[in-house]
């Protein structure tokens, strides 16, 4: 745990075991992100997962219930920072530990993950009070993380086949599988409007197998996937070429990673 004079402890990732059912500060690099939902109730929900310098593997998933989806974290880039405050540390006996925002007394802001310098929130829960001791702790994670070369991107080789069906109703709280599917929709529904005016891209893909329909997110550095960069060649390349004439929705079959999140 980690304090400078007159500010808020912090408590390191690798540390969170050590306060099962207890309240923690944590600093962390946001390295995925879940599409926002309604939960069960009447609450919102997303799933984050973070990282620090103290951890990387496994990353600490957080749940985040609030009272609509405009006061769930919008993070815009993949390694933006997060300062969660009085958040709750579980566990239970199919995941050794994660964290739960509570809509009631916790609170959050997030950050650009590259300038170093600029300690002013794109976006701030109303109870968040940014301290002067938090600088110090935000400039020395930036400075790690921009020099970190995190690879936990996703991983063909390394995950194994499945269906739909076997990915939402996984044992675990989260998995990642590889699924062939069909993709029968696209929000949005024209590629200009993938990206949003911020410049990042996210986009809904539903998707379909002889089990089940499910929907996908695509966010970020995930969402680009045209050769070298261009734009242009994204969707063709997503398709298997065309895009032309005789083409249609239900030709569309692709091998993807799924990243599944269940919500507490």
């Amino acid at each position: 745990m980690s304090r400078r004079g007159g500010g808020r402890y912090v408590t390191k990732v690798k540390d969170v075991t050590g306060n099962l059912g207890r309240k923690v500060n944590l600093l962390g690099v946001v390295v995925e992100f879940s599409i926002p939902r309604k939960g069960n109730g009447t609450d919102y929900c997303t799933v984050l997962k973070i990282m620090d310098r103290s951890q990387q593997s496994p990353e600490l998933c957080v749940n985040v219930f609030t009272e609509n989806i405009h006061q769930l974290p919008h993070i815009r880039s993949r390694k933006d920072i997060i300062l969660l405050c009085d958040i709750n540390i579980r566990n239970d006996s199919q995941n050794p530990v994660w964290a739960v925002f509570s809509k009631s007394y916790s609170s959050f802001a997030l950050f650009s993950g590259e300038d170093i310098n600029d300690f002013i929130p794109y976006q701030a829960s109303p109870r968040f009070c940014l301290l002067d001791s938090d600088k110090e702790f935000m400039r020395s994670l930036r400075t790690w993380c921009i020099s970190f070369p995190y690879d936990g991107e996703t991983s063909y080789r390394e995950a194994e086949f499945a269906t739909l069906m076997d990915l939402i109703t996984w044992p675990q709280n989260s998995c990642k599988l590889k699924c062939v599917a069909r993709v029968v929709a696209l929000l949005p529904s024209q590629a200009e409007d993938f990206r949003s005016p911020l410049g990042h891209y996210r986009i809904r893909m539903t998707l379909e197998d002889p089990t089940t329909r499910i929907h996908a997110l695509l966010s970020g550095e995930d969402a680009t996937v045209g050769k070298k960069g261009k734009e242009g060649n994204n969707w063709d390349e997503l398709c298997g070429g065309g895009g032309g004439r005789g083409w249609t929705w239900t030709s569309i079959i692709v091998l993807c990673l799924c990243v599944f999140y269940y919500y507490q």
